[in-house]
């Protein structure tokens, strides 16, 4: 699990002002990858890139066959800070599917952008990629508050 400090608001959904909580986490699993595809390659070294409020995590192992991957990495991102003026219900995640290259740069096969991030769990979502190449990403979102002492 990797963690990133973050500034942001909290879902709108925990009721907001006096004994709202302040910080938390974002809790992001991301299980799988499947038919992923680009015309510019037959084989893929597949990473994810998840970004969320200008921080980045990569993930870089994978196992699969040459379309499907399977990852069961749980990223965790840590909001600090939080009011209720930027709400999480507001924020995107990025998730970016990336094919690593030994010898020339790495290719983008696709993206989706989270639109509002839920207040409860969803979970195995499928996520369909945009871009170049085709596939889906299948994750878990959650956020849970963490109470300021």
């Amino acid at each position: 699990i990797e963690k990133m400090e973050l500034s942001s608001g909290i879902n709108a959904e925990y009721g907001g002002g006096a004994g709202c909580p302040t910080q938390g986490f974002v809790y992001v699993h991301l299980h799988r990858a499947s038919n992923l595809n680009h015309k510019a390659t037959t084989t893929m070294d597949p990473y994810v890139k998840m970004t969320l409020l200008s921080t980045a995590i990569s993930q870089t192992s994978s196992t699969g066959d040459s379309k499907n991957y399977e990852f069961n990495e749980v990223f965790q991102f840590f909001l600090i800070n939080l009011n209720n003026s930027d709400p999480i219900s507001h924020q995107s995640l990025i998730v970016e599917v990336w094919d690593k290259n030994t010898f020339t740069h790495d290719i983008l096969v696709g993206k989706h952008v989270v639109q509002g991030l839920p207040n409860k769990p969803s979970v195995n979502q499928q996520l369909l990629l945009s871009g170049e190449g085709s596939g889906s990403v299948y994750v878990t979102i959650a956020f849970k508050p963490v109470p300021f002492f």
